[in-house]
């Protein structure tokens, strides 16, 4: 997996302007609307970055395992959780070879990060090993077909970006991933129909567009949380 150390220090930059803090709220009410946390479970959110989703999942009652192959994302991860007075334990570790037992997690979360994995087929097939029969797995990614997945390409055919290697999905072939590692009950959510434009007078109908697309566009969201469950 690629370590992104070097943008931990302005990582949590995005969430604080408004354009990031709506597209913040919509991914997390996808993908906590399939998650089900439920109090005491034991959760992994696996390259947790600087902790948005392990602080939200231990909020929510779980215990909570953060896991990340950057350091300097870990350590701003720990300082949020200990100024919240949150117990989350961070994990320095590869995404893609977690060490933990088999069948030792309720849900596993991953936001964000296949789009930078090598084999992403192996690295579910890894994941769904860790959770317990009737686990789940909610994993968020960029839909390619939307304006952002495009956006982030054009940006890197002239700049440097960590978007230059990534490799996007359609909801479709997220669905295939997971049924290939034997998943089951498969489900997803579809939000961000609006396009990326950061403009404080073009935001007050954002939200407009926003419901207009769950109704009218589907298939072009930004943002796909998609959950798969493991057999009894």
């Amino acid at each position: 997996m690629k370590n992104f150390s070097s943008l931990a220090p302005t990582y949590d930059d995005w969430y604080s302007t408004p354009l990031g803090s709506l597209c913040d709220k919509l991914e997390k009410d996808a993908v906590f609307s399939l998650a089900n946390v439920n109090e005491g479970e034991m959760v992994l959110d696996v390259s947790c970055g600087t902790g948005n989703y392990s602080l939200e999942l231990k909020r929510r009652g779980a215990r909570v395992i953060g896991l990340d192959i950057s350091s300097e994302m870990l350590s701003i991860a720990k300082k949020k959780a200990d100024t919240e007075g949150l117990k989350i334990d961070f994990i320095r570790a590869d995404a893609a070879m977690p060490p933990f037992k088999n069948n030792s997690f309720d849900l596993i979360t991953s936001i964000l990060i296949l789009e930078f994995a090598d084999k992403p087929d192996k690295m579910i097939e890894e994941w769904k090993n860790l959770f317990k029969p009737g686990g789940r797995i909610v994993i968020g990614f960029l839909n390619k077909y939307s304006l952002w997945a495009l956006k982030r390409r054009l940006k890197a055919i002239f700049k440097e970006s960590i978007w230059r290697q990534a490799e996007f999905y359609s909801e479709h072939e997220m669905q295939n991933l997971l049924a290939k590692a034997g998943l089951k009950s498969i489900e997803s959510r579809e939000v961000i129909y609006f396009p990326p434009v950061e403009n404080r007078v073009f935001y007050s109908i954002l939200i407009l567009i926003e419901r207009l697309g769950r109704r009218f566009l589907s298939g072009i969201g930004a943002f796909i949380a998609i959950k798969g469950e493991k057999s009894s």
